[in-house]
């Protein structure tokens, strides 16, 4: 993939969705994968429940992976991302870094 940084996130949507009229409101969980040069969004999943949390990650960077190749690094400012992601960066060639702020391009 050639000397590509991501950068990869975790959040709250900043909308509630109601999918029917008689369910409460909630905050769906976001991840969010981005080329750090062009801002441009690679993958986003959208999802309901916390507990996805790191299946969602690893899963995402995975297929990306196998459809993309293995990016140079991928910055992330979230504690748990930097924990989800250990493992998997200290089994491949694939560096982890944090930062204190992600891009403007990745900020909800």
């Amino acid at each position: 993939m050639g000397n590509v940084v991501l950068q990869t996130d975790l959040c709250y949507s900043p909308s509630p969705v109601q999918e029917r009229k008689e369910n409460h409101p909630y905050y769906p969980h976001l991840f969010l994968l981005a080329d750090k040069e062009s801002g441009m969004i690679m993958d986003v999943e959208v999802y309901e429940n916390k507990k996805e949390d790191a299946n969602i990650v690893l899963n995402k960077l995975i297929d990306f992976f196998l459809d993309n190749g293995v990016p140079t690094k991928t910055q992330v400012q979230n504690d748990l991302l930097l924990a989800i992601l250990t493992d998997l960066c200290n089994q491949t060639e694939f560096k982890l870094e944090k930062i204190n702020q992600l891009d403007a391009g990745m900020m909800l």
